[in-house]
Formats: C-alpha cells, structure tokens, sequence
C-alpha cells in the first residue's frame, strides 16, 4: 500500500514540475539575455581593465552602460553560468526552435558589443593581412614586421613578435 502512496506522490510531483518547467526556463533565458547585456552594453564604454584597447567598434553603444568592473562582471558571469546550468538541467523542457532562438538572441548581443578579455582577434587579423597585403608569410614573422599596418597597434603585447601557431587547415 505504501508503494503505491509513493508511486502517486511522485507522479504527482513530476506532473508539477513539468507544468513549471516552460515557465523557469523562460525566467532562466531571461537571466542569460540581461546577463549578456549587462556586460556588452558596460563593455563599451571602453574604460575597463577587462575590455582591451581595441577600435571603436561598439561605439554606438557609448553611454548606455556603466564602466564594466570586475565585481559586475562577477556577478553577471555566475548569473549567466548559474541560469546556463538551469537550462541544461531543464533542456527536456524547451523545444529546438526555442532553443535555437535563444542562442541566435545571445550571439547577436555578443556581436553587437566590444571585444572583450582578450586581443587575440586582432592577432589572427594581423596573420591574416601579413599574407594578404603585406605578402609575408605569418609562420615565418610575427605581427611586429607589419608594425605600420592599422591593426598593429590593437595586438596584444604578448603577440607582437610571435609567430602565429596555427596550421595552415
């Protein structure tokens, strides 16, 4: 008798939980998207230790934010981990289309905004353009022999003299 109590208890729960599980995963969306632009829309006000010095590319975002800190960072990078995991957890919940959507939303906000943490874009743009337009070979020269190109000066100082590593494929 007793197994049967349980059997229906937990039928019941499960009922529950899955009557709530489209509308937690709309909630946990949510969290990624304002996550995401939380730290886009600070990103591009450009006075940040974690936005590296780059061309303006997201200036039509200026003045929207605040200056990104590494506190609201913090706090929107858990955020964004902790609704992440959430969703993974209710992944059963959402459909494809959904999905889909939601990450085609937050790749646009990330394109949107600046370049963040990292100068490694501009490396791979330097490598690109010491074979396209300066005729050297980026495996034999680091970004240092394009020192006038425009974009030298947006590599980051660990790169200038290195070659790049990445294989031809």
């Amino acid at each position: 008798m007793s197994v049967a109590v349980e059997g229906g208890g937990l039928r019941l729960a499960r009922s529950r939980s899955e009557r709530w599980a489209p509308s937690l995963a709309a909630v946990l969306a949510l969290v990624l998207v304002a996550a995401t632009a939380e730290i886009v829309l600070d990103g591009a006000l450009d006075h940040s230790s974690l936005i590296p010095r780059s061309p303006p590319i997201a200036g039509w975002l200026t003045g929207i934010g605040e200056r990104l800190g590494y506190r609201v960072f913090l706090i929107a990078l858990l955020s964004f981990a902790g609704a992440y995991a959430g969703l993974i957890a209710l992944s059963g919940a959402v459909s494809r289309r959904w999905a889909l959507a939601l990450i085609a939303i937050l790749h646009a906000l990330i394109f949107a905004g600046p370049i963040l943490l990292s100068t490694d874009v501009f490396s791979y743009i330097a490598y690109a353009r010491m074979g396209v337009e300066h005729g050297l070979n980026p495996y034999l020269h680091g970004p240092t022999a394009i020192a006038g190109d425009p974009v030298y000066r947006f590599v980051g100082q660990d790169w200038r003299h290195v070659a790049t590593a990445y294989g031809p494929l």
